[in-house]
């Protein structure tokens, strides 16, 4: 009593990442990485997709200290409602790639050049595509003991676990072999 109570202070918005295509939707969590130096230090950045509604998606990165995009690419045709999982498969310390799953089970990878840019949205053929299943979990990456990349998902419909909606829903891996380096020396970032 008798002690005056400071006014709180309210958060400040320091950055918003508005996706650049008409009409699209951001439908995922955005995750934080480190780019390649293009001077001095590695950039910190946001990637996300902009996965829903449109029909020309891309996958941005966006610069965490003041929003703005600092490279983006087209994505081939679908909807990409999950995370991009990206990772350094070179142990240079920023990432080299993303890979992004789509609705339907196709899994494309962008790599990152040294100058913090996407290039070659590449689908990386899966026999998860087809048989009616959904893609709404974001990939896990790992590496193989061989060093290659391995992407490990699953599929179903998550939003209504009562009834089912494919007798063909599994959980699947896919091992990409571009990037495998000799004697494990590939580390995630």
């Amino acid at each position: 009593p008798g002690e005056a109570v400071a006014p709180m202070d309210f958060p400040t918005l320091m950055a918003e990442w508005v996706p650049v295509g008409g009409g699209t939707t951001a439908s995922n969590e955005p995750m934080m990485y480190q780019f390649p130096p293009v001077a001095g230090a590695p950039m910190p950045v946001l990637v996300v997709t902009d996965g829903l509604n449109g029909t020309q998606h891309s996958l941005y990165a966006y610069d965490i200290r003041n929003g703005s995009v600092v490279t983006s690419i087209s994505l081939p045709a679908g909807m990409y409602p999950t995370e991009p999982v990206c990772l350094d498969a070179t142990g240079a310390g920023t990432i080299t790639q993303c890979y992004v799953l789509s609705y339907t089970g196709n899994m494309v990878r962008v790599d990152v050049t040294a100058g913090s840019a996407f290039v070659n949205a590449v689908t990386v053929n899966s026999d998860a595509v087809g048989g009616g299943r959904v893609f709404l979990t974001r990939p896990v990456g790992f590496f193989g003991p061989d060093g290659a990349i391995n992407l490990a998902f699953g599929s179903g419909l998550s939003t209504d676990l009562t009834s089912p909606d494919s007798g063909s829903n599994g959980l699947f891996k896919l091992i990409d072999n571009t990037n495998r380096t000799a004697a494990g020396t590939v580390t995630s970032a």
